[in-house]
């Protein structure tokens, strides 16, 4: 059986919208709405075939050549949000996780940066930490519109530049404390030594970000091994609108080229502490 013919069902058949960017505002309502209501139907029919759920409808598992695991499920959700990101917004790129990057992307007007599912591993194992990450990133390599729907966790977060950060509609803001307390950071890969500092629970990277929006960790920093753009970018966004500062290592502002990062870490805390926890990286 083919899987991928499980996303027809569900596809959305909208109208095509304007693509003027305002000055004042990233995308229009209906376009927002429009990208809402393809999030959610695309992280609910990953939910309908993840394992931890009541439907748990049948997908395949293969292995990239990278090593890492991509299911049957990552595939159609791919090409449902490829569909109708490219139909409705056709001056715009793609650069996604499931795609070869396309030689003319430089050219757009602006790049859709995709990972289908993120935390693929998690989606397998029946883990509640795996979800669509979408973000929009302008030919400066700014991020100005960002969605990230997390559908076990019931949580929908999303920001546009300079209007703030929200989950399920409520508007996040970063705690700012004045010291770094004990166990206030999400270490992910090493790089800080003192360990009382460091929050004892092993997360993915978009869930150590959760963590972070939600306030449940002070700061974060991650050490780039594996990681690429789409799996931080629209998290930098996030980060930003609710108020925190996200650097790498040297404290430079994260920017986006569709190519391979190369930063050694990312580093994020309300601006408070952010010099205070650049210091403690290695």
């Amino acid at each position: 059986m083919d899987h991928r013919q499980d996303i027809h069902s569900v596809k959305f058949r909208f109208y095509s919208i304007s693509l003027s960017m305002s000055q004042n505002r990233v995308l229009s309502s209906s376009e927002r709405e429009f990208l809402f209501k393809l999030v959610r139907q695309a992280g609910d029919f990953a939910l309908s075939h993840w394992p931890g759920g009541e439907e748990r409808r049948p997908f395949h598992v293969k292995v990239k050549s990278d090593g890492s695991p991509v299911t049957s499920v990552d595939i159609a959700v791919n090409e449902m949000l490829q569909g109708e990101l490219t139909q409705c917004f056709p001056r715009y790129g793609l650069y996604s996780e499931e795609l070869p990057i396309s030689e003319d992307i430089s050219e757009a007007e602006a790049v859709w940066v995709l990972d289908p599912i993120d935390g693929t591993q998690n989606f397998i194992d029946g883990n509640r930490e795996f979800g669509v990450l979408l973000g929009l990133v302008v030919p400066s390599g700014e991020v100005v519109f960002a969605i990230a729907y997390f559908p076990a966790l019931e949580m929908f977060f999303w920001a546009a530049k300079g209007e703030g950060a929200f989950c399920n509609e409520k508007r996040l803001k970063i705690t700012s404390p004045k010291t770094l307390e004990p166990g206030s950071i999400y270490v992910r890969n090493g790089g800080i030594e003192k360990a009382e500092l460091i929050y004892e629970k092993e997360l993915g990277t978009a869930h150590g970000f959760y963590f972070l929006l939600t306030g449940e960790v002070d700061a974060l920093t991650i050490r780039i091994t594996q990681h690429q753009e789409w799996d931080i970018c629209p998290l930098v966004l996030l980060v930003k609108e609710s108020g925190a500062l996200i650097t790498d290592e040297s404290g430079a502002e994260v920017v986006f080229h569709f190519a391979p990062l190369h930063i050694r870490y990312l580093v994020a805390a309300h601006h408070s502490i952010h010099s205070d926890l650049l210091a403690l990286l290695e």
